[in-house]
């Protein structure tokens, strides 16, 4: 006999394709995200609350609205018409979702599960793109390298998190864990992606710093000298482009403050982060909005001699100062205020 599908399968299914296709195929991160939408609009008589929302995600949702709202005032005084609200509106679409979440709450071992997958699909993408396609960076031309590297970290972070998770105490689990958490580590490594790894020495640190307060001087130890063990076999192998990465941000950090090179990688990023502090400062309260920071950042280009390619920019590679430079100081404490409330 068929068993009825119920709500929760779908909470399940939505969770685990989320987190087991985002970096397998181009856009398949959205898949999870229509069942779950789907499903939400088909339960929607059953989406009424049980009990009153907490406050801290009352807020939560507040700031969803309130960013939603800042980014389509934004659209439309940029001239972008009803096209304004198609990036809010997937920010507000969380909100019932929340609810059938809420209501449907998913089991965490389908969480689990596609963490690992997603984990080890992102690295047998990244050893195919590096060692048999010849890839400078795993993912590039695929999907994007620098969110290849960040999202495989993300999923690796997560197994590392199921390990407090008291059902997932077994040896065989443990096991899954640590293959999904190497997995998205090594695939975060062979994307190239300099920020995600300065963000993975900053859990490190973190992490480091709980462990210190909890007492645990084994746990640090075991920790510390991982950490080197792994860290010095990246560095030598030159496949995995670690030390040559590392000093090409050197050498073009080096070349901006010395000749103003901003033809490089991160020159363009800082040569992006001065003229944007430059920008915000001129409209501090309300900003420039998209259409009045690209007018500015073509004539900047103009009178400065700068690089031609970047006409192109659309985005300043630092939410903050992007969000600062357009909808200035009233827009950036909306975007923190996401961050905030979300925990």
């Amino acid at each position: 006999m068929i068993k009825k599908i119920t709500p929760v399968f779908w909470s399940n299914l939505a969770v685990f394709l989320i987190c087991s296709s985002s970096m397998l195929i181009p856009r398949s991160n959205y898949a999870g995200a229509i069942i779950l939408l789907a499903s939400t609009a088909a339960h929607a008589r059953l989406l009424r609350p049980v009990q009153p929302l907490p406050k801290d995600v009352k807020y939560f949702f507040i700031s969803l609205c309130l960013l939603a709202l800042s980014w389509s005032i934004d659209g439309f005084l940029s001239g972008r018409g009803i096209t304004s609200i198609e990036k809010p509106l997937k920010i507000v679409l969380v909100i019932p979702c929340f609810y059938y979440l809420r209501l449907n709450p998913p089991k965490t071992e389908w969480l689990w599960r596609g963490c690992i997958i997603g984990c080890v699909g992102a690295a047998t993408l990244a050893a195919y793109h590096i060692f048999f396609v010849g890839l400078p960076r795993a993912g590039q031309g695929y999907i994007n390298e620098n969110f290849f590297g960040g999202i495989s970290l993300l999923l690796a972070l997560l197994c590392a998190c199921a390990w407090l998770d008291p059902a997932w105490k077994s040896k065989n689990k443990r096991l899954l864990l640590l293959l999904g958490f190497v997995c998205g580590l090594f695939a975060s490594i062979l994307s190239g992606s300099r920020g995600s790894w300065l963000v993975f020495l900053i859990i490190l640190m973190l992490v480091g710093f709980w462990q210190i307060r909890q007492k645990k001087g084994k746990t640090i130890l075991l920790i510390s000298s991982l950490f080197m063990a792994t860290a010095v076999f990246v560095w030598s192998v030159p496949q995995f482009r670690v030390q040559q990465r590392v000093q090409m941000a050197y050498d073009e950090v080096h070349a901006f403050y010395k000749n103003g090179t901003n033809d490089t990688s991160v020159g363009a990023r800082l040569a992006m982060w001065s003229q944007g502090y430059r920008l915000y400062k001129e409209k501090p309260v309300f900003g420039w909005t998209q259409k009045g920071f690209k007018d500015e950042w073509l004539q900047w280009i103009e009178r400065e001699q700068v690089d031609p390619w970047l006409k192109e920019v659309v985005h300043l590679h630092s939410d903050m100062i992007d969000t600062a430079v357009k909808r200035g100081t009233v827009g950036l404490i909306i975007m923190l205020s996401c961050h905030v409330t979300c925990f």
